[in-house]
C-alpha cells in the first residue's frame, strides 16, 4: 500500500490517464476509461446468479396455561370461543333505544329581518 501512494503522489494522474487513454492498445484504453467511470460514479451493479430455495420455519407458539390443559377441557374452551366469536343476533332486544332526531328551529338572520 505504501509503495502504491507514492507512485501516486509522485506522478501527475493527468499525464498518466492522458497517456493510457492514447495507447495503441484497445485493452488499455478500455481499462484506463473503466477506471475513470467506476471513480466518478461507482462500480456498476452486477448481475447475481442465485439458485437454491428458502425454508420457512414454522412453529407454533404454545400458551403454558393452555398445555396443561385435558382435551375434554381443551374441547370445552373451544365451544365456549367459538359461542363469543359468533355475532349477536339481530332483535329487538339486543338493540338499544334510538334517541328522537333533534328538532329544527329556523334562525333569523339580520338579512331575513330587513326584508
Amino acid at each position: 500500500m505504501e509503495i502504491a501512494r507514492v507512485i501516486y503522489e509522485e506522478n501527475n494522474l493527468r499525464e498518466v490517464f492522458a497517456r493510457l487513454l492514447r495507447s495503441r492498445s484497445d485493452d488499455v484504453r478500455l481499462r484506463a476509461i473503466c477506471f475513470l467511470h467506476e471513480q466518478a460514479f461507482g462500480k456498476a451493479k452486477q448481475a447475481v446468479d442465485v439458485s437454491g430455495s428458502i425454508t420457512h420455519a414454522h412453529t407454533v407458539y404454545r400458551n403454558p396455561q393452555l398445555a396443561a390443559l385435558s382435551l375434554d377441557e381443551l374441547q370445552a374452551l373451544d365451544n365456549i370461543t367459538k359461542k363469543l366469536a359468533l355475532p349477536a343476533p339481530d332483535g329487538p332486544h339486543n338493540q338499544t333505544e334510538s334517541k328522537p332526531a333533534l328538532e329544527m328551529v329556523p334562525l333569523e338572520s339580520e338579512a331575513t329581518r330587513s326584508e
